[in-house]
Formats: C-alpha cells, structure tokens, sequence
C-alpha cells in the first residue's frame, strides 16, 4: 500500500512541477502499474479485474453526469447546465447512491453528521488533506458543525490562549492546526499543498 501512495505523490509532484511531457509520462505509468497490480490480485482472488475497474468509474460518470449521458450511456449534452448545476446533480446522484447502498445514516446529531462525513473520506489522505476536505464536504452539505465565518487564526481565543513556547500539548495543537486548514478553505487556499512547497523551500 505504501508504495501506491508514494507513486500518487510523485505524479502529484510532476503535475505541481508543471510537467507534461516525458517524467509525467513515467510516473503516470508508475501509478498505473499499482493499479494493475491491485486490480490482477483482486482477480486472482476472484473479486473483479481490470476490465471491471474501467466499468465501474465509467458506470460512475454515466450515472453522475446527466448533463452529458443519458442512462443508457448516449451523449446528450445540456450545454446550458451551469457548473453549480452539475455540482449539485453529483452530490445529490451520490447522495442517493449512499442510501440505495444502505451507507446513509439520518444525522440526529452534530456528532453523527460529523461521523458520517469524516467516515466518508478516505482513511489514508494526509491530515491536512484530510481536514480540508472535512471543512469542504461539511459546508457543501450545509451543516452548522464548524463556526461561520472561519475565525482568523490570529482572532482566535485558542491563539490567545497559547503561549510563547507552542501548544500545551497535542490536543491543543490538533484544535489550533485544524483552526488553521479551516481558514485556509476559507480564503480558498490548499494548505496541504502550501505547507508541501514551504517544506521544498527549506530543503533548497
């Protein structure tokens, strides 16, 4: 498993590189590999092979993409569908997908609809990555769990409250970094990727 992240990182890095040529081609292949790799050991196990792993992302874009396709899998393009209109279809579509899969859970509380979010995410993303998407996915599904407006990280109490020297300790750290991501999204900015370049700089 380690080495498929590691390759999906260095086709991230080509891509941030702004390659498109010949290193891109390679660690593209070099990702596509895992995927092979993990797709033949799922046939020899009987589950589903490659074939079956194209079927199921095209299945997808069908389904979540009624602006394009039609059911049956045509082409019938809306051009006039706005890009909010295409967003909101594919939440709604993957929505109903959840509940027909018997995935969903009616949210009674702020702690279950934060669960059910979070339980969504993939459980190996980065942490900042991952807190990231968790502010995303929560504001586009409208809940009222994290505070509106995201505070500045310089306004908040928690900063107010932390000494010269750092957070008390990990708690207090975990609750001033995701204070941080939270205003990040807010100014539309990727810390995951803010905090890969600064570390690139140091090493340079």
């Amino acid at each position: 498993m380690e080495y498929l992240v590691e390759e999906a990182y260095e086709v991230v890095e080509e891509v941030e590189a702004g390659e498109s040529g010949e290193p891109l081609r390679k660690e593209l292949g070099d990702l596509f590999f895992q995927v092979a790799l993990h797709a033949q050991l799922a046939q020899e196990r009987g589950d589903f092979d490659l074939d079956g792993v194209a079927e199921a992302i095209n299945s997808k874009l069908i389904r979540r993409n009624p602006h394009v396709f039609t059911g049956d899998g045509r082409l019938d393009v809306d051009a006039e569908a706005t890009v909010a209109q295409i967003e909101q279809t594919w939440h709604r579509i993957k929505a109903e997908e959840k509940v027909a899969a018997g995935e969903h859970e009616q949210a009674s509380s702020r702690a279950v609809a934060l669960r059910d979010v979070a339980d969504s995410l993939p459980a190996h993303l980065p942490a900042l990555a991952r807190a990231a998407k968790l502010i995303d996915r929560l504001g586009r599904e409208g809940t009222e769990i994290l505070p509106e407006p995201a505070p500045r990280p310089a306004d908040s109490p928690l900063f107010a409250a932390t000494s010269p020297a750092g957070p008390a300790d990990e708690a207090a750290l975990g609750e001033l970094l995701f204070s941080v991501v939270q205003f990040a999204r807010a100014n539309g900015q990727d810390p995951e990727r803010a905090l890969r370049n600064h570390v690139k700089k140091l090493a340079q």
